[in-house]
């Protein structure tokens, strides 16, 4: 999917940095970090091989441990602290 003068956000590449929470475990990190840039569950699910099923079933966790209410404030969460700090604190 690409848009007039460059790259869609969906192609865009993931930035490397990892901020980190001590609250997630490893594979819900990793989710969260997908789902921070815009992926669907079904692209999360394919790009760390495991279910969609898996996949929503983190997000729910990652929601109630971080206390947000929707994947909205979970990608504002993840992007102000990869601003701020370069990782989760």
């Amino acid at each position: 999917m690409t848009h007039q003068g460059g790259v869609s956000h969906a192609d865009a590449p993931i930035p490397m940095a990892r901020p980190q929470h001590p609250m997630l475990t490893t594979r819900q990190q990793d989710i969260l970090r997908e789902a921070a840039f815009g992926k669907s569950n079904a692209e999360i699910a394919q790009s760390l091989h495991i279910s969609v099923e898996t996949v929503k079933t983190h997000v729910r966790q990652i929601l109630m441990r971080l206390e947000a209410r929707n994947r909205t404030e979970l990608a504002a969460m993840y992007q102000q602290a990869l601003h701020h700090h370069g990782r989760w604190q």
